[in-house]
């Protein structure tokens, strides 16, 4: 039996995107000086961090799911960020920048949401 929706008919619920919503949580940074690096606490680490452990850990993915006080529909919309973790004797170092897109610019530039789709947009 087959409990797939027919093709176009999924529209994801305020649940689903909630539980997207929290994978990227740590990505609704700031956006002013990404390239400052910040020390992780150890108190925020759970477990140790073996100490010969170095290198440096870099993700991307979507950030800012919420622009101007307003939730995006889905994270696919969230701008483009890019962050990393840097490992070096038991410590942590964490830097982010966020893609300069056209869109991201110009959003920036008017301080509103002008590509997006926010969640629950009023009719």
């Amino acid at each position: 039996m087959n409990s797939e929706p027919p093709p176009g008919t999924w529209v994801p619920t305020d649940q689903t995107i909630d539980d997207w919503r929290s994978i990227y949580r740590n990505t609704t940074l700031s956006t002013t000086d990404g390239n400052a690096p910040r020390t992780i606490s150890s108190a925020r680490v759970t477990g140790v961090i073996p100490h010969e452990l170095t290198g440096t850990l870099f993700r991307n993915g979507p950030g800012l799911l919420e622009v101007y006080g307003k939730k995006l529909n889905q994270f696919f919309d969230g701008d483009g960020l890019i962050y990393s973790i840097a490992f070096e004797a038991g410590a942590l170092t964490f830097k982010h920048n966020f893609v300069g897109t056209k869109g991201f610019t110009e959003e920036r530039a008017a301080q509103k949401m002008l590509y997006k789709v926010p969640l629950n947009p009023k009719p």
